[in-house]
Formats: structure tokens, C-alpha cells, sequence
């Protein structure tokens, strides 16, 4: 399932015949995301009666730098064609996306200006539903145009035919294999006006698929329950990225290099460091002279802002995990923030002993999957085992089993059953955020990583 968005915020029932379906061309890099080309099918009671097609100018352009041309071998990205403008080579996409659809920086350059096209396709698409294949990306690149030039929403129903698939077949398709599939020809694939056009008859012939298997009346209904469990089982797993997002707040690494090895990176130096309102620097001369000798950024307010909070007494035990500011900083911290929580001696002790700077980059969570003699908590159960199972397979691989976390715990596998809440959502989750801040090294792994690392150890096992 592509995803997650809110494609299915609506109260459909049934799958209509009467829709718009559309697909759009993007400029794919991380500088500029805006739409290139716009089409759409207009479809009454199963045929065509309308389209709307057309190439799209962006606001803006990137300026060629010359002096940092990357060449084909290059794994960076490499510009195809550009177009002058005022003296000056501009482009919009390069020649990944170039070569993928045929448009070329002068077409979208000659091309009808954002602001006339989205108009357009607003008007055209009213408020029909919306069908498309790999359409999450698509509804966001709208409800972007929409709101910014338009200062409009974009709430119309949409269904995915990426989706449909997937319920009518138990696959994974993209839309070329899925016309392959239903013998639906490949022409001009990656230009939006044919790829609309393919998935309105996709979308005709997987109703007409899911008719016969589960009847007139109830093939839409039966899709739409599919839809919500998947959307369900979708919101419970912890991704891959999520997963990244809180083991990258892990700084168990530096925060040791700090106190063992007695060496600093410039990242400490750069920090915005709040002090407890408890810690008073009149009283402590000797910190503040260390504090003015290296110019750090010291403030007692706690916020986005904030990298390290400093507090007047070391943290260490579960039972400290009731104090107000770790309960802020955890609420900061699942905003995206990683603040780091030190003792002024800590900190005092680390800055009088330091010996050098390492400015390189510090691999903190390469986050090697490792059980063997390591704390595993369980969270939650499994789609594929019970839990207990779960738990004889960790043994097995030498890991150690425990009932609650604390900081002895290495690690956490978070299972996506139904036992418990959504990870985000749990007590656990604040439990391991505060940790990470304090700097205990616990890892988290999601059932789908550790099926993986299972499958490539089961010898062992």
C-alpha cells in the first residue's frame, strides 16, 4: 500500500463509475517540489467524456553552477538540459526525470504559468472523485498547489488503484505491470496525460474483476473494508523510518567519548544549552569561567530550540522519570527534537577535561542487530508468532527477556498486533525518550527488521 495520506476520508461505500481520473508529472528533487504536468480523464458512467492535459511552468527554477557540473558516473544527480535566462543556465528537473517522461527544461519553461494551469485543473476536477495509482504523493503535490495558489483545499474522495490491485490480487503493482497484467498497453508511459488515461482503464477492469468475484452489490463494500483494516494494520507499524527517527535520538556513543575518552566534537560547542532554573551560576564561578572561555550558548529557557538541558543533580534511576522538566523534554522530543539531558558537574567535568575536537561525523546508531547477552523488552504482539514464541526466539539467539524497561534495557521489539496501543501513543515510547535523553543506549527494531535479521540467522536459531 503506497503511503499513509487521507485518500480515504470519506464515506464511499461503493465504487463509482462516475470520477475523474488523473496523474501527475512532479519535478522529483528535494530544491524544487512542484507539479510539471497536469491531466485528467473526465469519466461519466464508464466513458470518457472530457480531458484536461497540460504542462506546468513552476515559480521557480535552479541556477546551473558550473563549478559543480556532476558527471555521469557521479551518483548525485545530473542535469540533461537547461534553458537561458538572463545571462544564466536555469533548470527545473534533471536528467533522471528528463529521460523518464521525455519533457524537457524548455517545455516546462515554454509551458502555461502554475498559477492559470491549477486553476484549470481545479475547475475541471470539481468536486468528483478523484482516482489515480500511487496517488499519496500526488493528493500531497495538490493540496500544496491548491493551498498556495489558490488558498483552497483540496478534501475530494480519492481511491487508489494501487490499492484496488492489491485487494483484487494480493499484489504490489506498479501502474506499467498493472496494465500489463490486465492486458491494458503500455503507450507513452510517465507522461501524465497516458498515465491518467491507463489507470481510468485499470480502474474499469478491476471493477470488473472484483464484480464477478464478489458480486454487483457488495464488490465496493467488501474493497472498503479491506481498505480500513489495511489502513489500520498501516497506522500500527512502527516504519522503518520512524524507527530511524528514535534510535538516531540514541547518544550513548558521544556522550561517553565526552566523559571517558575525554574528546568533543564541534556539535557541543554549536549547542543551545538550557540550565535548570535551579542551578546558579553566582554560586559557581568556576563554570561560568569555563562557559565564557569556550562562548557557550547558555540560556534557561527550554524549548524547540534547545539542544542539551542541564540539570543541577545526575538522573540515573526509573523513579526520577517523574520530574517536570524530563516530562517537557520528552514532549519536545516527539515533536522531532533530540534534547539531551546532562548534570552541570557532568558537563563542568567534560569541558575541564577534554583533550580534542573530533568535528567528524559520529556513527552513534549504525544499530547492528545484536541480542546476545542484551535486555530485549517485547512490546505488543506479533502478526506471525505469539508473543511467547517471540520470546523463545530471542532466548535462543541469546537475548534476555525482561518485563519492563529501565536502564538496563538494550533493546525493544515492537510487534504490530493489537495488544497493546499504537507505540506513539504508549507510556513505553515516553519511557524510551526520556532514557535516550539521559543517554542509556536503548534500540528499538520493528517486527519487519527483526523477521528479516531472523531469516538471515535462522541457522543460528
Amino acid at each position: 500500500m503506497t503511503s499513509k495520506c487521507n485518500k480515504y476520508n470519506h464515506d464511499l461505500e461503493t465504487l463509482p463509475n462516475t470520477y475523474v481520473a488523473i496523474d501527475l508529472e512532479l519535478t522529483g528533487n528535494d530544491s524544487l517540489k512542484y507539479i510539471i504536468e497536469a491531466s485528467a480523464i473526465k469519466v461519466v458512467d464508464g466513458q470518457v467524456v472530457d480531458e484536461f492535459s497540460s504542462l506546468v511552468k513552476p515559480p521557480e527554477y535552479n541556477i546551473l553552477d558550473n563549478s559543480k557540473i556532476v558527471y555521469r558516473n557521479n551518483k548525485h544527480k545530473k542535469i540533461k538540459s537547461t534553458v537561458k535566462v538572463d545571462g544564466e543556465e536555469i533548470y527545473y528537473i534533471d536528467e533522471f526525470i528528463e529521460e523518464l517522461t521525455g519533457i524537457s527544461n524548455k517545455m516546462i519553461h515554454d509551458a502555461e504559468d502554475e498559477y492559470s494551469v491549477i486553476g484549470k485543473f481545479y475547475d475541471f476536477i470539481g468536486d468528483h472523485l478523484v482516482v489515480g495509482h500511487g496517488m499519496a504523493n500526488d493528493i500531497l503535490q495538490i493540496k500544496d498547489a491548491f493551498d498556495r495558489v489558490l488558498d483552497i483545499d483540496f478534501n475530494n474522495p480519492c481511491i487508489d488503484t494501487f490499492d484496488l490491485a492489491e485487494f483484487a490480487y494480493d499484489d504490489k503493482f506498479s501502474l506499467v505491470r498493472l496494465c500489463e497484467y490486465l492486458g491494458i498497453e503500455n503507450i507513452d508511459a510517465h507522461r501524465a496525460r497516458s498515465d491518467a488515461y491507463r489507470t481510468h482503464l485499470s480502474y474499469q477492469r478491476l471493477g470488473d474483476h472484483l464484480k464477478e468475484k464478489h458480486g454487483v452489490e457488495a464488490y465496493g463494500q467488501e474493497f472498503f473494508k479491506w481498505m480500513e483494516k489495511a489502513l489500520l494494520k498501516q497506522n500500527r507499524i512502527l516504519k522503518n523510518r520512524a524507527m530511524n527517527n528514535i534510535n538516531a535520538k540514541n547518544w550513548n556513543k558521544k556522550r561517553q567519548s565526552y566523559i571517558d575518552d575525554h574528546r568533543l566534537d564541534l556539535d557541543l560547542f554549536n549547542a543551545k544549552i538550557c540550565l535548570s532554573n535551579r542551578i546558579k551560576l553566582k554560586n559557581m564561578p568556576d563554570f561560568k569561567r569555563l562557559a565564557n572561555e569556550y562562548k557557550l550558548k547558555l540560556t534557561t529557557s527550554l524549548d524547540l530550540e534547545s539542544d542539551y538541558y542541564i540539570v543541577k543533580n545526575p538522573v540515573y534511576d526509573t523513579n526520577d522519570l517523574d520530574k517536570q522538566f524530563i516530562k517537557k523534554v520528552v514532549d519536545i522530543n516527539k515533536l522531532g527534537k533530540s534534547i539531551r539531558i546532562m548534570s552541570i558537574n557532568e558537563l563542568a567535568s567534560i569541558l575541564e577535561n577534554f583533550v580534542s575536537i573530533d568535528d567528524g561525523e559520529t556513527d552513534e546508531n549504525s544499530c547492528t542487530l545484536d541480542f546476545k547477552d542484551k535486555n530485549v523488552y517485547l512490546y505488543n504482539d506479533f502478526n506471525y508468532e505469539p508473543k511467547e514464541n517471540i520470546g523463545k526466539i530471542v532466548e535462543g539467539i541469546g537475548g534476555i527477556l525482561v518485563d519492563e524497561i529501565n536502564n538496563q534495557t538494550d533493546w525493544i521489539i515492537v510487534g504490530e498486533g493489537f495488544d497493546k496501543p499504537i507505540f506513539y501513543d504508549s507510556k513505553e515510547y515516553e519511557l524510551v525518550l526520556a532514557y535516550l535523553a539521559l543517554g542509556h543506549n536503548i534500540k528499538l527494531v520493528n517486527e519487519k527488521k527483526f523477521w528479516e535479521f531472523i531469516a538471515i540467522n535462522e541457522g543460528e536459531v
